[in-house]
């Protein structure tokens, strides 16, 4: 912070510095930091370390934390870096870095804003109440690698549903409490230990997915001494209408009236476009033909949200707009873990399966993603439909899970920075993805950085600052194997990158000023935004011949803003 603060110091020096010189005419202008820094931009606006690890906040919203190790617990919500501070109300997004393996307790508590969180795979442990009051919460991906999900650790959210991974072991006390949203909860049957009220207070849950049987249920909760359905009911502190379905991946739903029933020698089938996609692809998803109508065809999808994103789900057979809906779309979608389906409305009572019905999911690979093979499986599918009376669901899907691979090949972005001669001090490079979030930092004292991992075909921009060198950002597209970027750097008014600043530099922004060609703005007409901020010296939002005078009294050792940037 205090760096942010020291640059708009400079803006505010600059412009007493200006008036003082008697370079502004009547009228004070706009003073604004000169960074050198597309407007729209993330930018780093805090940084800092918890133990063993760094995290930095960018000004849309971002904050990425990094390292190797486990975050801090703390005793309280007061004790985190991130709540009630400065940037907490800013915070709307959390990416954690592979190599952490444990979120802390209270780590992003009352975090209001937050909307989306990246956890690796790498996590183990999810701290008590780490996203506890995180309202704008509405999904999140719990990756396979974590055993234990804290106490309170989702309480008070805006989740509207929870997949619990095979390798959670333990689910603490009130772990997922008072989300007035959430509708489904999702359970492994590996779970061993359930808490006193773990999903107590949910006035929307209706329906708890356990993988497992009716009688590992019960067992899970004989070590507490409960052996009937009514004291389960009442530990977990569940309403009388809430549904306990056992063995959900593999008979779907096992509600009363109704029943369920498998197609012999049918079943889902799942295929990939392309087996090493650079970009967006297609996962198709046919539906084999079936002697019932159906009122909801549906499945469940889970894939890595950090490797994939959902553009679109829809039917190529199905043309039907009115009966067409997809569930599977926004926050659902790119959480990595959720429903899609055709549903019946009362403009079509029915879904026609007398003929196969090919879905298509539209996906792109995220500029996240590591190199390597990565699946999207199908857990779950079932058609339904109202008949004797009752919902009657039927199979659509064989015993195994259906799953498709795709092998996401990586490239390598390397390349060296350079100033303009006699700049000293630790140079920070940082990967954005095309959306400004930051992916990736490098700080270099030598100027020679390496990101890996970076997805080939995929379009980046490179952040890079230097002491007495006017930041800048520069697009860069990776290509398949290495793409090797050298960057330079001027200082303020150098705007001819000779390494001085001069009258040379001076008549550069002078032929701006007027209209004529220069460096900064070629016969095309079209500005240079890196230049325009090296000529801004005076900090103002618009280049002028006042920017020239300055420069001009430095070259002729007289009092300037120069004498306020050192």
């Amino acid at each position: 912070m205090k760096r942010i603060n020291f640059v708009k110091k400079i803006a505010a020096c600059a412009a007493a510095a200006c008036m003082a010189f008697g370079v502004f005419g009547s009228g004070a202008p706009e003073i604004i930091p000169s960074l050198g820094i597309d407007a729209g931009a993330e930018y780093v606006i805090a940084e800092g370390t918890i133990g063993s690890l760094s995290w930095i906040i960018g000004n849309l919203g971002t904050l990425q934390i990094s390292g190797t190790g486990a975050m801090e617990d703390y005793a309280d919500s007061a004790d985190s870096p991130f709540y009630g501070g400065e940037y907490a109300e800013l915070v709307e997004r959390v990416i954690l870095k592979p190599g952490i393996t444990s979120i802390g307790d209270y780590a992003f508590y009352g975090l209001q804003n937050l909307e989306t969180v990246t956890i690796p795979n790498t996590v183990t442990r999810i701290g008590n109440d780490a996203f506890a009051y995180c309202t704008a919460l509405e999904s999140i991906t719990v990756p396979e690698g974590v055993r234990y999900i804290g106490s309170a650790a989702f309480s008070s959210t805006g989740l509207r549903s929870l997949t619990v991974p095979d390798s959670v072991e333990e689910i603490a006390q009130y772990a997922v409490t008072a989300c007035e949203n959430l509708s489904d909860v999702f359970l492994p049957a590996g779970l061993e230990r359930i808490g006193k009220g773990a999903f107590a207070y949910n006035d929307a849950l209706g329906d708890v997915w356990y993988d497992g049987s009716e009688s590992e249920w019960d067992e899970l909760f004989r070590q507490y001494d409960l052996y009937f359905k009514q004291d389960i009911d009442d530990y977990l502190f569940l309403k009388e209408s809430v549904m306990i379905h056992y063995d959900y991946s593999e008979s779907g739903d096992d509600t009363d009236p109704g029943s369920v029933t498998y197609i012999t020698g049918g079943g889902i089938s799942a295929s990939v476009t392309d087996a090493a996609p650079s970009g967006t692809f297609a996962v198709y998803i046919d539906i084999p033909e079936c002697e019932h109508d159906a009122d909801t065809v549906s499945f469940r999808a889970t894939f890595d949200p950090t490797v994939f994103e959902v553009v679109s789900w829809y039917s190529n057979e199905v043309t039907d707009s009115r009966y067409v809906g997809n569930i599977i779309s926004g926050s659902m979608a790119n959480s990595g873990s959720g429903f899609f389906s055709l549903s019946a409305t009362n403009a079509k009572h029915s879904i026609d399966l007398g003929s196969s019905i090919r879905l298509t999911a539209t996906m792109k690979v995220r500029s996240t993603a590591s190199a390597g093979s990565h699946s999207i499986d199908i857990t779950r599918s079932s058609i339904s439909y109202v008949a004797d009376g009752g919902q009657e669901n039927i199979e659509l899907w064989d015993p195994d899970n259906k799953h498709v691979s795709i092998n996401v090949t990586a490239g390598r972005i390397s390349g060296t920075v350079t100033g303009y001669g006699d700049n000293e001090g630790t140079v920070t490079v940082r990967l954005l993805d095309k959306n400004r979030t930051v992916l990736d930092t490098v700080y270099t004292t030598d100027g020679r950085y390496a990101f890996n991992s970076v997805q080939s075909g995929q379009n980046y921009i490179i952040s890079v600052s230097m002491p007495r060198c006017v930041p800048g950002q520069f697009s860069v597209a990776a290509s398949a194997s290495s793409t090797v970027r050298n960057l330079t750097l001027r200082r303020y008014g150098d705007v001819n990158g000779d390494g001085y600043v001069d009258s040379k530099d001076a008549v550069q922004i002078l032929l701006y000023d007027v209209g004529k060609p220069s460096l900064i703005r070629g016969e095309d007409g079209i500005a240079d935004e890196y230049l325009l901020s090296v000529a801004k010296v005076c900090g103002n939002s618009t280049l002028t011949a006042k920017d020239a005078t300055q420069i001009l009294r430095y070259a002729a050792n007289l009092p300037s803003v120069f004498d306020l940037m050192d």
